[in-house]
């Protein structure tokens, strides 16, 4: 499935998180390495191609900025919950 074909947003956040989680190997060193935040323009690119019906850049700017910190915490944590568990916090 291609990220532009996902539904909706909450779909959109579990198929990101899944895919991010196969490259927790990646990520881990970017975390170990303090690295993480070289994600984190990728995000913005990603979300903004999501995000482009909202036309409040403030908005856009506070929802990608709340998932960037929430994916952070998820694998700063251990990868605790579920990609599921995590999209329930975003409504």
């Amino acid at each position: 499935m291609n990220y532009l074909n996902v539904p909706s947003p909450q779909e959109y956040i579990v198929f990101l998180l899944k895919h991010l989680y196969e490259y927790r190997d990646i990520i881990d060193l970017l975390i170990r390495d303090n690295k993480i935040n070289l994600l984190e323009e990728e995000f913005d690119r990603r979300f903004n191609a999501i995000l482009s019906s909202i036309t409040d850049p403030w908005h856009i700017a506070f929802t990608i900025g709340g998932f960037y910190k929430l994916f952070c915490y998820w694998a700063k944590t251990g990868y605790e919950k579920t990609p599921e568990e995590i999209a329930a916090y975003i409504k």
